[in-house]
């Protein structure tokens, strides 16, 4: 996220731990990686549903 040139908004990490945010990342367990989803556009942008939660 630190590479301007990468144009990172966000971030998702997959741990062991529980859910949290710490600024534009989220930290998830690995079970939670099924709410994962891509999204199609003019670069490969991934979002986290969570709506469920």
């Amino acid at each position: 996220m630190k590479v301007p040139d990468y144009h990172l908004e966000k971030a998702y990490v997959l741990s062991i731990g529980n859910v949290e945010t710490d600024g534009a990342i989220t930290y998830l367990p690995i079970y939670m990686c099924y709410l994962l989803r891509e999204q199609k556009l003019e670069q490969m942008i991934i979002e986290l549903d969570t709506t469920g939660l």
